[in-house]
């Protein structure tokens, strides 16, 4: 028996550590829907090097968020295809439309906070339509600017079955319109000036991740003289209402213990406590979660607290069928204690 209850806690436990419980506010922002198939950029494979750049304004954008992830849309390529040597950088512009003077090493544009959000990255092209690229280090919007796009392409080498990009035409000749740029060579990576496109812009999909409502430090619990003490900190809280705490004795059926209220907005450091008064003998498992004044909610991984609660009293006796018995009883025998710990014996009727 003991040994079926320990393999049943290290199971929880590791479907605890398996499970992610941290639930995020996602959101996509598509760009154009074009079906222009532009093969200059942003991956021509006619050439082993290319160097090409976007603008997509913030009217486009919206607020500022984290982006984690970018798509473009491809189509006409034989495939599998491969792309050696990728790399994507992101930068906060003012400007919303290329000069004639622009050069790859991007003098006389206005930008800041140029990030390589993935670099050195393989692709390999295994289907036609949307394709991901997943940053390693995210780019923190700022809401206020426009956004440059910049993919730098060291493949250097060339490969028939290159496709094109999907792209939005805009031949309006309108000022203020040229927001795409490219410059493609072989032999070496491009330098100089390049050329900026009025007509073309591909297709993207920019994928974003909203700020935490709250940045959770840490979520603990200890045993006190039978009850469990549980303590979290957290470093910010954006339009937090309320938290909550959960209870389970098997990590799989959760109840509400407590709602413990939020201090709505805050950049200041804040410790909350709480104590449990009823935890059961043995492991117990607590959950907390936080909920916006919106509804929106987030759930953070669960702790596990061991309780011993010492044994005072027996509450009842049973055989090993289940059914009461009275103290003489002779045979084998459970006895139930007051702290819920159940214990065989036997007992011999003199």
């Amino acid at each position: 028996m003991i040994k079926t209850n320990n393999i049943r806690i290290s199971l929880v436990t590791l479907l605890m550590l398996l499970m992610n419980f941290v639930v995020t506010s996602q959101s996509t922002v598509s760009i154009g829907g074009g079906t222009s198939n532009i093969y200059r950029y942003p991956f021509y494979g006619l050439y082993d090097y290319s160097h090409t750049m976007f603008i997509y304004t913030q009217s486009e954008l919206g607020s500022s968020s984290t982006i984690n992830n970018l798509e473009f849309q491809l189509g006409g390529y034989s495939t599998p295809y491969t792309y050696n040597n990728l790399t994507i950088k992101l930068a906060h512009t003012t400007d919303n439309e290329f000069g004639t003077n622009i050069k790859v090493d991007l003098t006389n544009l206005n930008n800041s906070d140029l990030t390589t959000v993935l670099s050195g990255y393989d692709l390999t092209i295994s289907s036609n339509g949307w394709v991901s690229f997943t940053f390693t280090t995210p780019f923190s919007y700022d809401g206020t600017s426009n956004l440059l796009v910049i993919i730098e392409n060291r493949d250097g080498s060339w490969a028939s079955g290159y496709g094109y990009t999907e792209s939005e035409f805009d031949n309006c000749s309108c000022s203020n319109d040229y927001m795409s740029w490219y410059k493609y060579q072989d032999g070496s990576y491009p330098s100089g000036y390049g050329t900026r496109d009025q007509s073309y812009r591909p297709n993207i999909k920019i994928n974003t991740a909203a700020p935490l409502p709250i940045e959770l430090i840490s979520f603990t619990g200890f045993e006190d003289n039978g009850n469990v003490n549980l303590e979290w900190s957290v470093a910010s809280q954006i339009n937090n209402d309320y938290f909550t705490l959960e209870h389970s004795i098997d990590g799989y059926l959760w109840e509400t213990i407590s709602n413990i209220s939020g201090a709505g907005n805050s950049s200041e450091s804040i410790t909350y406590d709480y104590v449990h008064t009823k935890p059961k003998n043995g492991v117990n498992y607590y959950r907390l979660s936080q909920t916006d004044f919106d509804g929106k909610f987030e759930v953070f991984n669960p702790i596990a607290v061991y309780v011993r609660v010492e044994k005072k009293y027996i509450i009842s006796r049973c055989n090993l069928l289940g059914q009461p018995v009275s103290e003489d009883y002779s045979g084998l025998m459970v006895l139930i204690w007051d702290n819920g710990e159940k214990e065989l014996i036997l007992n011999t009727k003199y």
